[in-house]
């Protein structure tokens, strides 16, 4: 449900009670009683037994269809729970990826309306009634779904692509490497290079849109960001094209941090020829350095599809938050419940032949540069 109908709570008011700290006494400050679900959420910040004892991937038995969208902010737990089936269950099962959020986009679009994108309500109505009455779900499969295991939408292409596995077989995973002049190139720059930024968890990098949720989510204009000092911007124009992503991405950094403990986020942007930037998906990691002077970070940027078209530039951002998707990292190496004090950092990126930062794009077909 819309927070502001099932808790009652202002939406501003929880947009403000974000910047609380420690962040451990937010929940108690906006609703004005305690909170133990969300206590005990921030208390267990890593994955751990408390949240392995609700872990009910394997429990069902009966044909799933699973509607997911590539701006909601459960895409990836949909995508792994999917996955994890049982074999004969998922044999029979349906997982579709359309260009929803949940809630609002920031920015309407209707990605070809309901004839290219579906009406996935009446749809998922359809084929419950079907499975309970034991009717045969395959004939509800109509334009613009297919039957089959996966119906995948390309966003700016609108339209679904249809696979039997994921990430599709027609799908390769391509490095792009970061230079440090701002391009982005499969070609591996040879000469060592360093870039430097500042981050201050004072002034956090602002996400807009996005797989968020109690604000607008989905796509939003990020020009207000492009002026920011904390961030390294790398691009990738797109020629006569089209540029089609679709699958799982992947960040390689090759970071340095004077922060005792620190985050990196990724960034996935379409600039468009009139100027707009518009958010495609986002991922981060926390980094805690240790003896070696130069850390590799590993991390997923999550899943989409989506198509650059000619005259568009892919844009990548290295930064060290998206606030307030997600929590700040204050610096200091404390739990981030009880975390009050914080510093500014002085963070490093590395390229070059030995340290090779890049992101890993989900290329279709025979699209690529």
């Amino acid at each position: 449900m819309d927070s502001k109908i099932s808790n009652g709570l202002a939406a501003d008011a929880m947009q403000q009670s974000y910047w609380t700290l420690p962040l451990e006494e937010a929940s108690t400050k906006a609703y004005g009683k305690e909170n133990k679900f969300v206590d005990d959420w921030l208390t267990h910040e890593k994955y751990d037994d408390y949240w392995r004892k609700q872990d009910h991937k394997k429990c069902s038995n009966a044909t799933i269809f699973s509607f997911a969208g590539w701006y909601d902010i459960f895409l990836m737990g949909q995508i792994a729970d999917f996955e994890a089936l049982d074999p004969d269950v998922k044999s029979k099962s349906r997982l579709v990826i359309g260009p929803w959020a949940h809630g609002q986009h920031e920015i309407k679009n209707d990605f070809g309306g309901a004839a290219a994108v579906g009406e996935f309500e009446d749809f998922s109505i359809k084929l419950l009634v079907a499975e309970l009455k034991g009717e045969d779900s395959a004939k509800l499969f109509t334009a613009p779904f297919k039957n089959v295991r996966y119906n995948l939408f390309i966003m700016e292409r609108n339209e679904y692509f249809p696979s039997d596995v994921w990430p599709p077989k027609e799908m390769k995973a391509t490095a792009y490497y970061l230079d440090p002049a701002g391009a982005l190139s499969p070609d591996l720059p040879v000469a060592p290079s360093i870039k430097e930024y500042v981050y201050d968890p004072a002034d956090p990098y602002p996400s807009k849109g996005g797989t968020v949720l109690g604000t607008p989510a989905g796509q939003a204009d990020q020009q207000a960001n492009e002026s920011r000092e904390d961030q390294l911007v790398f691009n990738l124009p797109i020629g006569e094209g089209p540029f089609t992503l679709l699958g799982p991405i992947n960040a390689r950094l090759f970071v340095e941090t004077d922060a005792v403990s620190t985050d990196f986020f990724v960034l996935l942007q379409d600039v468009f020829p009139d100027g707009k930037v518009v958010n495609i998906q986002e991922g981060g990691a926390e980094y805690s350095p240790g003896e070696e002077k130069v850390g590799r970070l590993d991390f997923s940027v999550w899943a989409t599809g989506y198509q650059f078209n000619p005259g568009h530039t892919l844009r990548v951002v290295v930064t060290s938050s998206w606030f307030p998707r997600f929590n700040r990292n204050l610096n200091m190496g404390e739990p981030g419940h009880s975390a009050k004090e914080m510093r500014k950092a002085n963070q490093r990126i590395h390229f070059g032949k030995d340290h090779p930062s890049a992101i890993i794009l989900p290329v279709l077909g025979g699209d690529g540069f």
